[in-house]
């Protein structure tokens, strides 16, 4: 079992996954605290390049074969046992929290890292 983040991610090359997720600039950070594993979805992002669907909605909620990427995201995160999640919102962050709540998380532990008033520009700072 990995313990260290160098040991993940090779864990993860192994397993031919790259971290990045499919949202675009965010990434999947995740990490092991002597634990379960948790990760964390980038889904603050104003979705720009998505327009004119992000006018209305974060990209977070676009669909690919009937399904969120939020939801794909989560799911893949669980194929690899990690159910534990952490989800960060700004653009439109009041539809993603009520899908994750009308959805039971999708079967995992889902928090909200609520950043709406002020974005903590975790993922597009260079």
């Amino acid at each position: 079992m990995p313990t260290t983040i160098k040991d993940i991610c090779i864990k993860f090359e192994e397993a031919k996954v790259t971290g990045k997720s499919v949202f675009g600039a965010g990434f999947c950070v995740v990490w092991r605290n002597f634990g379960p594993m948790k990760a964390m979805l980038f889904a603050a992002g104003l979705g720009t390049r998505l327009k004119p669907f992000t006018d209305h909605h974060p990209k977070a909620l676009a669909e690919v074969n009937g399904k969120t990427l939020l939801e794909h995201n989560i799911r893949y995160l669980q194929r690899f046992g990690i159910e534990d999640v952490v989800v960060n919102v700004h653009h439109f962050g009041e539809q993603i929290i009520e899908v994750i709540e009308e959805n039971s998380g999708f079967g995992s532990w889902v928090t909200i890292s609520d950043e709406r008033d002020e974005v903590l520009e975790t993922a597009d700072e260079p």
